[in-house]
């Protein structure tokens, strides 16, 4: 008995009415009614839970770690070191900001390049410009540093959620996007603990120094482990057997309409578009902003 099948009844149609004017909803394909063993299809999900999810987590609390080690370091003597006015210090704090909203639309090339060499590209180039800032011996150099640092992880972050839509359904989306964003708050319950315990020796370096190598090392270690291990589709997820991927990519087409593999290689630009008429695209961003305005001294 296969675990899954094909209904017989028709494919249903998609109508587009006055009601969807503004919402991305009318151009999701429509796809067969499809079964899948629920037992099995549990097992499925239970398996990407524990292979996707602590890999996404662990990328996302290393960025957090490595935007906000600044203050740390400022505390540990870098402003003394290099002779850094409290403008110029606050400049470090600003320039994180800016390329991180300019480049926000760099996470449109989770679509064009395979995930896992686009997660490759923008954690080796963060890890790799926090850990120069150890190298930094004017201010010119960590405004250089922390801008690239910004640009990359701007193109990492957002696109997060659309690599987990290829896995989840719509009603377990939100649960794992909770995950994936709680390695912030996480990271925040030991980044001071562990900055204190990395600045508080007297190595051979300066101790701020010491806080971007030891900081930034684990983000590029982390590139190539996502390089390796972060799956593009159901198709490239080595930790499913064949039935298990013939599942996922059955759950891909319930929710989408098309497998993951077929929605990376371009740019849906209409897409894009309609998504920006969606009311819903920009609340997320109002409410982060509110919150950031907010908690600014």
């Amino acid at each position: 008995m296969n675990d899954v099948r094909k209904a017989t009844s028709p494919e249903p149609q998609v109508a587009v009415t006055d009601s969807l004017a503004g919402s991305v909803e009318h151009l999701r394909p429509p796809s067969p009614e499809l079964h899948i063993d629920p037992i099995l299809e549990r097992r499925v999900v239970r398996k990407i839970d524990y292979h996707l999810i602590p890999l996404v987590m662990s990328l996302y609390l290393v960025a957090f770690l490595d935007r906000s080690n600044i203050g740390n370091a400022q505390v540990a003597g870098m402003g003394k070191d290099l002779g850094l006015s409290d403008d110029q210090y606050q400049w470090l704090l600003t320039i994180f900001y800016i390329p991180y909203i300019v480049f926000e639309w760099a996470a449109l090339m989770w679509k064009a390049v395979p995930p896992h060499r686009w997660a490759f590209i923008c954690v080796l180039v963060w890890g790799t410009a926090s850990t120069l800032q150890a190298a930094a011996y004017n201010w010119s150099g960590l405004l250089a540093s922390r801008f690239f640092l910004a640009t990359a992880e701007a193109a990492f972050a957002p696109g997060i959620p659309y690599l987990l839509s290829f896995f989840y359904k719509r009603s377990e989306l939100g649960l794992r996007c909770g995950l994936y964003v709680s390695a912030a708050p996480l990271a925040t319950t030991f980044a001071g603990a562990l900055a204190y315990g990395i600045t508080s020796g007297h190595p051979a370096i300066a101790n701020w120094r010491l806080l971007f190598i030891v900081e930034g090392i684990p983000s590029v270690l982390l590139a190539f482990v996502a390089f390796k291990y972060m799956p593009d589709s159901a198709d490239t997820a080595h930790f499913l057997n064949e039935e298990e991927k013939r599942v996922a990519k059955t759950r891909a087409l319930q929710q989408t309409g098309s497998e993951g593999a077929a929605r990376i290689g371009h740019v849906n630009w209409s897409e894009s578009f309609h998504a920006l008429k969606d009311i819903k695209t920009w609340i997320p961003p109002l409410m982060y902003f509110s919150c950031n305005g907010m908690c600014s001294p």
